[in-house]
């Protein structure tokens, strides 16, 4: 089992699918062989289409041993908060899509383009100038591509 993944007492072999998955391929590499539960439940939002990938992959129950760290009751209080999320950013969304309700605003992405220009031409004045202020200031003009590359 230390080559599989395990999601709400199944095990699955997720190998094939790693280089796969839209999240990328280093968390389920450090994951292997854990129970995974939790984070399959936060990160994904349209669990039926997940899931209906993830059965792809099943290979055998948990033993009967196994209890999970929490409860994931259809009607206990994550999954039922859960869809009511999901279902107020599809009524905040105009085409119905959870995506384009919680995707990024038209100012975030005017920000986003403004601190890539900033960025590039510090970075064109340190090819041009080369001393330790304009590099110092080049630097921090990458701070904010650390918290543009958590909204994509």
């Amino acid at each position: 089992e230390g080559d599989l993944w395990l999601v709400h007492g199944k095990w699955y072999n997720l190998g094939e699918f790693v280089q796969h998955h839209p999240g990328g391929p280093d968390w389920l590499l450090l994951t292997r062989g854990q129970d995974i539960t939790e984070a399959f439940e936060v990160h994904h939002l349209n669990v039926p289409k997940v899931q209906h990938e993830l059965n792809k992959y099943y290979v055998k129950d948990a033993s009967e041993e196994y209890t999970g760290r929490y409860s994931w009751f259809d009607r206990g209080f994550y999954q039922t908060l859960k869809k009511r999320v999901a279902a107020h950013f599809k009524d905040a969304s105009k085409t119905g899509r959870i995506m384009d309700a919680t995707g990024p605003t038209n100012p975030f992405l005017a920000l986003c383009a403004f601190a890539l220009a900033v960025h590039f031409l510090n970075f064109a004045a340190l090819l041009c100038w080369p001393c330790w202020t304009v590099a110092v200031l080049a630097g921090f003009t990458l701070q904010p591509f650390h918290g543009i590359g958590h909204n994509f």
